[in-house]
């Protein structure tokens, strides 16, 4: 009798990093797996939704969705440069990026945003949340329908 396999219509791809804690990597990941305001599942959560915003529009250049993915990534990432300026002082400005046809961006202030959470400080309690569904906003992007 012939053995039926089934075939995953959805495969996974498997992304492991080993990395030494005192590296760039080793610190970001650090900072995202073991913070106590979230668990370490929302942390490689947001490690995606960053890499996403990087690079999925390039991903996804050929296909229909490529346009809605690129205005998803510019608004993630826009909130992420009010943030980066809001929580260390930083005046908002254009800044040119050294390689020439680059352009690192504006400032884009969006009050409808999800509210990213503030760096870990030490809490009197001591249970990880879960970052809400909400928290990535339009998070259906990076869902294959």
């Amino acid at each position: 009798m012939e053995e039926k396999t089934e075939v995953d219509a959805n495969p996974r791809i498997l992304f492991r990093s080993y990395v030494k804690r005192s590296s760039l990597a080793g610190e970001v990941f650090s900072h995202l797996i073991e913070n106590p305001v979230w668990d370490a599942k929302a942390g490689k959560d947001l490690a995606v939704l960053a890499l996403a915003a990087f690079y999925l529009p390039y991903a996804r250049q050929e296909s229909v969705r490529a346009k809605a993915s690129a205005q998803f990534a510019i608004e993630a990432l826009q909130r992420q440069i009010y943030k980066l300026q809001s929580d260390f002082g930083i005046s908002p400005q254009v800044t040119t990026a050294a390689h020439e046809g680059t352009y690192a961006g504006t400032l884009i202030k969006n009050s409808s945003s999800p509210v990213i959470p503030q760096s870990a400080q030490p809490s009197s309690n001591s249970s990880k949340t879960t970052v809400p569904a909400s928290f990535y906003g339009a998070y259906d992007l990076f869902e294959e329908g």
